[in-house]
């Protein structure tokens, strides 16, 4: 958080490594920050980290997309 407000970048994300305590599908989820129509955005995900790095290259890609096109965010 500290970050987006330095550097006022809009969308944060929290990157973890995924892992056999957490459900078997990579997590994601998006929230605003503050109010139900913040500007700023937070995402919080998780990636596999084992396999290929073209795998992970397309999962990273992926959460990305994700955070930069999700509308719909339940406040923090």
């Amino acid at each position: 958080m500290a970050y987006s407000q330095l550097y006022n970048c809009p969308n944060v994300m929290l990157l973890y490594p995924h892992h056999g305590a957490l459900p078997p599908d990579p997590m994601f989820t998006n929230y605003a920050i503050g109010a139900k129509h913040a500007e700023a955005n937070l995402s919080i995900a998780t990636l596999d980290v084992t396999g290929s790095a073209q795998r992970h290259v397309l999962d990273l890609t992926r959460s990305i997309d994700l955070c930069l096109t999700t509308n719909s965010l339940p406040a923090l």
